[in-house]
């Protein structure tokens, strides 16, 4: 009975990370049975069939025996693993051209020119969603272009500081930005700068876990794992090491990308590929290695007396061996008995290639992007899959810029809106009922990087028939590539009267019809039946 026991014990222990079924409770009462008179064949027979029920990922048997993930929180990977991943990053920025071109060109994607706002607060007694208050939304546009070119606290514009915002979101994994407000010399008034902070100043020495105070990388939280306060040194640690200073959530804008609910931070995006990036300067610098040795060439002379070969005031290497020199073209005569041997070393070969792009396509998964971006190298495929990668990068840019947009850019906004309210220059901005309703004036879209189509034509052609059939509109068309319908049709209306007060002509179309298609295009048009828009439908008459 004892082993009976004994086995019960190992079966509760097996049987926990689910809810038991009709099959669960045959199987233990056949096991159960089968153990008052064979314990050891019963533990067998349940722990064969309760593996029935587990996943494959979960088998540590044979060559998996040695994988064993650790259980552990988002903010526990991220405090633990954030320093030397962010290290290795940094390093590859500044020393791996793939990586370094590969930030640019992320920062060019998401960043562009940089981004600035559209207010959209409309009129009392609004008609329609776009009937705005025209006076008050340029009132606003002018204050921010008077304070955006040194918005910094350190001189940088607003842009700048967006772009130090994707460079430190990619290679750290996020970027924290504190509301200051520094005197304008000669005057009584403050300005609203924006300190742009790295994370190495987060205190992670203050990292505690109680009952009333927890801690986790610098950053004090709730019971609901919110952010209420920073824990932040001055000065960048490695350069001098200073007391931290507690700052409250609300001056911070902490930028990063949660990937658990547990995460109270980020970490680069380049974290699951720097081992891609290492091994591929490793296997160049190889690679140049033996490509070096390969050009030169070795002689060995075999000699009866080695003792007299050698002169006594020769020039030697630091291991006291002399050298000998073969002069091009000369004629060398040896002493007797001796005999020449010569070395080539062989060329690496024609691995180095294969491995590049193996690795560069693992490193481009990982990172988010395409193997033609990271490589610029274009040979391995044709448009339409070249196509498709950057309509995956568009996408995937568009993802992270709905986080900026959220965490950074109208946090930004909020505290730029709030700022001229109390202290705007020459005068405040008036915004009636502003803390019962503060959504109200708080609308706003942000310009996007412009983005050209891969095929313009074709793009415009089919953006064209997907309004005329009203499955879309020109202002998702102009938002699509990083433009504001708003701009484009005062830019419109304003051409127009210029050509007209110049006599030039009443209206200027620039519809495909008036543009030149290759011959098979044009072949096809003929049997196509136009649009409103001026555009084929596609339609045979």
């Amino acid at each position: 009975m004892k082993k009976q026991d004994n086995y019960i014990k190992t079966e509760k222990t097996i049987n926990k990370p689910y809810v038991k079924t009709a099959y669960d409770y045959v199987t233990q009462f056949i096991a159960k049975t089968i153990a008052v008179v064979a314990p050891s064949y019963a533990n067998r027979y349940y722990n064969q069939h309760m593996a029935l029920r587990k996943y494959t990922a979960a088998d540590r048997g044979n060559s998996y025996r040695n994988y064993k993930p650790q259980a552990t929180s988002g903010a526990q990977e991220i405090s633990q693993g954030w320093r030397q991943t962010t290290n290795a990053t940094r390093e590859l920025a500044r020393n791996n051209p793939h990586v370094a071109g590969m930030k640019q060109r992320f920062i060019t994607s998401l960043i562009g020119e940089g981004s600035f706002p559209r207010p959209k607060i409309l009129k009392n007694g609004a008609e329609n969603p776009y009937d705005f208050d025209i006076e008050k939304n340029q009132d606003i546009l002018n204050r921010w272009e008077k304070w955006a070119p040194t918005a910094g606290a350190n001189g940088d514009s607003v842009y700048q500081l967006q772009r130090l915002g994707g460079g430190h979101f990619f290679i750290d994994g996020g970027l924290l930005f504190r509301r200051v407000y520094i005197p304008i010399e000669g005057t009584k008034t403050k300005q609203l700068a924006i300190e742009p902070i790295e994370l190495d100043h987060l205190d992670t020495s203050k990292d505690t876990d109680t009952g009333d105070l927890r801690i986790v990388g610098g950053k004090e939280l709730n019971i609901y794992n919110k952010v209420i306060a920073y824990w932040l040194k001055p000065r960048h640690p490695s350069e001098k090491d200073t007391e931290s200073v507690r700052i409250p959530a609300s001056d911070i804008i902490d930028l990063f990308d949660r990937q658990r609910a547990s995460d109270v931070g980020g970490i680069s995006r380049l974290a699951s590929s720097v081992m891609n990036f290492y091994n591929i300067g490793m296997y160049r610098a190889d690679t140049m290695k033996l490509a070096r040795t390969a050009l030169g060439y070795g002689v060995f002379i075999e000699t009866d007396d080695p003792g007299g070969f050698f002169d006594e005031e020769a020039e030697t290497d630091q291991g006291g061996n002399q050298y000998q020199y073969i002069t091009p073209g000369g004629v060398h005569y040896l002493r007797k008995g001796e005999k020449i041997n010569t070395v080539k070393p062989e060329n690496p070969g024609t691995q180095y290639e294969p491995f590049l792009r193996s690795e560069l396509r693992a490193a481009s998964v990982g990172a988010g992007v395409s193997y033609e971006s990271v490589s610029n190298d274009g040979s391995q495929s044709n448009f339409s899959s070249t196509r498709q990668m950057l309509l995956f990068e568009k996408a995937m840019i568009r993802y992270i810029f709905g986080i900026f947009e959220e965490q950074f850019y109208s946090k930004l906004y909020r505290w730029f809106i709030e700022f001229e309210m109390d202290f705007g220059q020459p005068s405040r901005l008036v915004l009636p009922n502003y803390e019962a309703n503060p959504f109200k004036y708080l609308k706003v879209s942000f310009s996007r990087a412009k983005v050209d189509w891969v095929d313009p034509l074709k793009d415009a052609r089919a953006g064209a028939q997907e309004v005329d059939m009203g499955t879309s509109t020109l202002t998702d068309i102009c938002e699509a590539s990083g433009k504001d319908i708003e701009e484009i049709v005062a830019t419109r209306k304003y051409e127009i009267g210029l050509m007209k007060e110049a006599g030039i002509f009443e209206y200027m179309n620039t519809g495909t019809n008036e543009v030149e298609l290759d011959k098979e295009e044009s072949d096809n048009d003929d049997s196509e039946t136009p649009s409103p828009s001026g555009y084929p439908t596609g339609n045979n008459s």
